[in-house]
Parts: C-alpha cells; structure tokens; sequence
C-alpha cells in the first residue's frame, strides 16, 4: 500500500518544484520511491499470476524517472509530482 508519508513527499514537491529543495528533501524522496517500487512490486506478482509474460519482470524496469524533459516545455517544473510505472511483459 502508499504509505501516508509518499503522498505527503508528493504534495511537499508540487509546492517546491526546485532542485534545492529537492536535493534537502532526497532522503524522503529515496523512502517515497521505495514504498513506490514495492507496491508495484505487488501489482506484479498478483497479474503475473493470469499474465505469464510478466513472471519474472523486476519493479525497477516498470518505472519511470521522476525528472521532467523540459527542453520543449513552457512548464520548466524539473521533476514530475507523482510515480509512474508501466507494466508489459517481454
């Protein structure tokens, strides 16, 4: 499950989308993606069960980096406010 203390991390970095406050802040981001990591480590071991192409598919090949491209951007917020993975098989 998301622990209270990830969401928080996330509401606390839409209000001080900046590298400095990032880089105060790296150890609750670091506890944040964890917690992150292991609930999508859940979704995979519970579809891996009707999903065979998933069996064997580590968390960490499922998400995505929480750095924002923004060279075409009019948004230069550097980091994304939330987690994302994506789930397939190989």
């Amino acid at each position: 499950m998301i622990e209270h203390s990830t969401l928080d991390f996330l509401k606390k970095l839409k209000k001080n989308n900046d590298r400095t406050w990032f880089n105060d802040h790296k150890d609750e981001f670091r506890d944040a993606l964890a917690n992150f990591t292991d609930l999508v480590a859940i979704l995979l071991h519970n579809i891996s069960g009707f999903d065979d192409s998933l069996i064997g598919v580590q968390p960490k090949e499922c998400l995505f980096r929480i750095y924002r491209d923004v060279r075409f951007s009019k948004d230069k917020s550097p980091y994304k406010t939330w987690f994302s993975a994506s789930m397939k098989g190989g």
